[in-house]
């Protein structure tokens, strides 16, 4: 297994984490995730086999004593220009891999009117961690990646 995405927040006295925000332009819109914003992950329409992904696999590693952390799952729309909540808020337990439904939306069909849109199929999605019950001091891990499996 390996979990492609990864970020890591760090909590101290002197450093307290501070919540991760919906990515946004210059002047205040929300925009997709760029680089530099390793909370975000971009899952394609289907596998180098056909198969399309189901779920995402989110992982988490923390200090000894790492709490339970509240966290929700956002999909940015290109068509729109918006982020939506994909989940409503879940728990992520430390050294356990938590699986969290997402939408595979399929292509458009090929016309003259949707020839630019680019492959609609794929998605950007955004984890924002509640850091509010990291209380213990040190390094809490995320590692995210697409699951093919539906049940």
């Amino acid at each position: 297994m390996y979990l492609w995405q990864k970020f890591s927040r760090v909590t101290a006295a002197s450093t307290p984490w501070t919540v991760d925000a919906l990515p946004v332009d210059s002047v205040g819109n929300q925009a997709p995730p760029g680089p530099g914003q390793p909370f975000a992950i971009s899952v394609t329409t289907r596998d180098n086999n056909g198969i399309p992904p189901h779920r995402l696999a989110i992982a988490y590693h923390g200090p000894t004593t790492a709490p339970a952390l509240t966290a929700t799952l956002y999909v940015w729309d290109a068509n729109t220009q918006r982020y939506y909540a994909v989940s409503t808020a879940f728990t992520l337990t430390a050294e356990a891999i938590t699986f969290v439904s997402i939408m595979t939306i399929a292509n458009p069909p090929p016309s003259s009117a949707n020839m630019d849109q680019g492959m609609a199929g794929g998605a950007s999605f955004v984890l924002i961690v509640n850091p509010t019950a990291a209380t213990t001091n040190g390094t809490y891990t995320f590692a995210m990646g697409p699951d093919l499996v539906t049940n």
